[in-house]
């Protein structure tokens, strides 16, 4: 099951890119059109996915250099990233620096808790928000606070840019809302 949602996954990025990759011009002006273009699809896996720094890496050595960046999950991270301009030791950095524990769970820090709410704070295994008198199930796997200032802040140097094509690299990002079906 999960190698044929793999396969369909990377079937509608193939499909998207041969769309859109006529309407995309490369960000590197220097680049010469009779090269082939290349395009990178980093896929999810959470902490597994933190090895795409690593294909990043070995292409650089071996001189290429995408011309187009996709991903889902934490493939769409460090491909965004990337796309943004850190550089593969920029983000390794990253990688070895954060509390991955605290950023992919649902918590923060205790020492950010007020004081009131310490009793209660992380009392329960699973908690589900009630809004509008109905309970929600949550959007996502992590809806942590600190993965969002994690990412607000990494993000902060492109906040400006509205346009994925717009980043150093064009980029895509694949994601599906599974509650209502909607793939974008």
């Amino acid at each position: 099951m999960l190698r044929f949602v793999f396969v369909l996954l990377l079937l509608l990025t193939a499909v998207f890119f041969a769309g859109t990759a006529k309407d995309l011009t490369p960000a590197d002006s220097s680049l010469r059109m009779d090269r082939p273009r290349v395009g990178l699809v980093l896929s999810g896996g959470g902490a597994k996915g933190f090895a795409h720094i690593e294909v990043l890496r070995e292409m650089e050595r071996a001189g290429i250099r995408p011309d187009y960046i996709a991903g889902t999950s934490m493939g769409a991270v460090v491909g965004g990233l990337y796309a943004s301009g850190y550089s593969v030791d920029e983000l390794e950095d990253i990688v070895r620096t954060g509390d991955w524990g605290l950023i992919t769970s649902n918590r923060v820090r205790f020492n950010e808790i007020a004081f009131e709410e310490k009793e209660y704070y992380n009392r329960y295994l699973v908690e589900l928000p009630i809004v509008d008198w109905r309970l929600q199930l949550p959007t996502g796997l992590i809806e942590g606070q600190e993965l969002s200032q994690l990412l607000h802040r990494l993000t902060w140097p492109v906040k400006d840019v509205v346009d994925f094509d717009a980043l150093p690299i064009p980029f895509r990002a694949v994601a599906t809302d599974a509650s209502r079906g909607v793939r974008w």
